[in-house]
C-alpha cells in the first residue's frame, strides 16, 4: 500500500511527465504541421483533413516521447528531493533508496503496458491512415487531384487551372477551362466559381461555372463565338479512379500479433520474414527499456555537494536518445538483412540496461557521491598525468 512518501514521490514525478509528455509531442507535431498544411490546402482539401493527418502521427511521437517523461519526471522529482535535504531525511528515517525506487518502478511498469499498446498495435493502424489520407489528398475525392495554380488535365479534352479550391477539391474559385470537343472546336470557360459532382457508378462527373463566359472557336470556319452566363453545367467522363493499396504492404504498417504470426508461417517469403523478425525486436526493446529509466533518472538526478547543476538530466537524456538511434539504426539493418534482427537490438539494449543498473546500484547499495559527481570531478589531465608519470608542473 502507498504510504506518505510514495504519494509525495509519485506527485513529484506525475506533473513533470506530463508536462514533458505533452510538449515534446506538441512540439514535434508543430515542426510537421506547416508542411502538412500547406500539402493539404494547396490539393483542395480541408482544414479537418489536415488535423486527421497530424492526428495520425500522435501515437509515433508518443512512443518517443514517454520515455523522455519518464526520465524527465523521476530526474526532476529526485534532484528537488536531494536539494531540498528531504533525501538525507528519508534516509535518516531508515528507508533506503532502493525502497524509493517503488514509485518510479510502478510509473515504468503503467507506461510499459501503455507503450506496448502504442507501438503493438495502435501505432501500425495510425501509419497506414496516415498513408491514406496523404494518398486521398493528392488524389481527390473523384481519383484525381486539382493543384492550385497549375495547369491540371482531366482527360484528354480538359485541362483546367484554378486559383483557390476548398472542401477537398469540390468547391473551385477563379477558373480556367479549355476544352476540345470532339469536332475540332475549341471551348473555354472562364468563370469566378465552380463545383464538382460525380457518379462513381456511371464514371461521369460534372461541373458547374458560376458567373462566367464561355467561348467557341471554329478554327476551320473561322468563327468564334462569345457567351455570358449565370451557371453553366459541363458532363465530362472520369478518369480511371486511384486506390489506395491494402493494409500491410510495409512492416510499420503490421500490429505486434500480425508481426509474428509472419515469423510463424512458413511461406512467408525471407525478406518478409527478416522485416517482421525486426519489427518485433525493436517495439520489444522499447517496451522494456521503460524499466531501466528510473534506475538512469535516480543515479544522475542527486547533483554534487553544493552544487545545483542539472548535468545529470542532460546526460540522461541524451544516453537514452544515443540509445534509441543506435536502436532505430539497427532496425533497419535488420529490414535490409544486412544485419541478424535479434543481436543488434540485444547487444545495445544490455549495454544501456548495464549502464542504468550499474550506476544506480553502488548509490543505493552504500553511502558516497553520487555518480554525477563523480562524472564532474573526473579531469583527464590529471588522468594522462599519472599515465605519463609526469609533474603538474611539467605536464603543463
Amino acid at each position: 500500500m502507498f504510504v506518505l512518501i510514495d504519494k509525495y514521490i509519485a506527485r513529484l514525478i506525475f506533473w513533470p511527465l506530463l508536462g514533458t509528455l505533452v510538449v515534446s509531442a506538441l512540439i514535434l507535431l508543430m515542426i510537421r504541421m506547416a508542411e502538412l498544411f500547406s500539402l493539404v490546402l494547396d490539393e483542395g482539401g480541408t482544414t479537418t483533413t489536415a488535423f486527421q493527418i497530424l492526428g495520425n502521427l500522435v501515437p509515433q511521437y508518443l512512443a518517443f516521447g514517454i520515455p523522455l517523461g519518464l526520465i524527465f519526471g523521476v530526474s526532476r522529482a529526485f534532484r528537488g528531493l536531494a536539494l531540498a535535504g528531504e533525501l538525507d531525511a528519508v534516509a535518516g528515517m531508515g528507508v533506503s533508496t532502493l525502497r524509493l525506487l517503488k514509485v518510479p518502478m510502478m510509473y515504468a511498469t503503467g507506461l510499459a503496458v501503455i507503450t506496448f499498446g502504442v507501438v503493438g498495435y495502435i501505432q501500425p493502424l495510425s501509419v497506414y491512415e496516415f498513408e491514406r489520407l496523404l494518398f486521398d489528398v493528392r488524389n481527390g475525392q473523384f481519383g484525381f487531384s486539382v493543384p492550385v495554380g497549375e495547369f491540371t488535365r482531366l482527360s484528354d479534352k480538359i485541362a483546367i487551372r484554378v486559383v483557390t479550391a476548398r472542401n477537398g477539391g469540390r468547391d473551385l474559385s477563379g477558373v480556367f477551362l479549355s476544352v476540345t470537343e470532339d469536332d475540332g472546336r475549341q471551348m473555354t470557360i472562364i468563370a469566378e466559381r465552380a463545383s464538382l459532382t460525380a457518379d462513381d457508378e456511371a464514371g461521369l462527373s460534372a461541373a458547374v461555372f458560376m458567373n462566367g463566359t464561355v467561348s467557341r472557336v471554329d478554327f476551320a470556319a473561322q468563327k468564334a463565338q462569345s457567351i455570358s452566363f449565370a451557371a453553366y453545367e459541363l458532363p465530362f467522363k472520369l478518369p480511371n479512379m486511384a486506390t489506395f493499396r491494402f493494409r500491410g504492404e510495409h512492416e510499420r504498417e503490421l500490429t505486434l500479433s500480425e508481426q509474428i504470426r509472419e515469423t510463424r508461417d512458413a511461406t512467408t517469403p525471407p525478406q518478409k520474414m527478416a522485416e517482421a523478425s525486426a519489427g518485433i525486436y525493436r517495439r520489444l526493446a522499447q517496451v522494456f527499456v521503460l524499466f531501466f529509466l528510473p534506475m538512469l533518472g535516480m543515479a544522475l538526478a542527486r547533483p554534487a555537494l553544493r552544487s545545483t547543476s542539472e548535468m545529470g538530466l542532460i546526460i540522461a537524456l541524451v544516453l537514452y536518445i544515443v540509445y534509441n538511434e543506435i536502436s532505430l539504426y539497427g532496425e533497419r539493418l535488420g529490414f535490409n538483412g544486412q544485419a541478424d534482427p535479434l543481436p543488434v537490438q540485444v547487444a545495445p539494449f544490455l549495454v544501456f540496461a548495464a549502464l542504468a543498473v550499474g550506476l544506480f546500484l553502488p548509490m543505493a547499495l552504500r553511502s558516497g557521491e553520487p555518480p554525477l559527481a563523480i562524472l564532474m570531478r573526473f579531469d583527464i589531465t590529471r588522468l594522462w598525468q599519472r599515465r605519463s608519470n609526469l609533474s603538474p608542473q611539467k605536464a603543463r
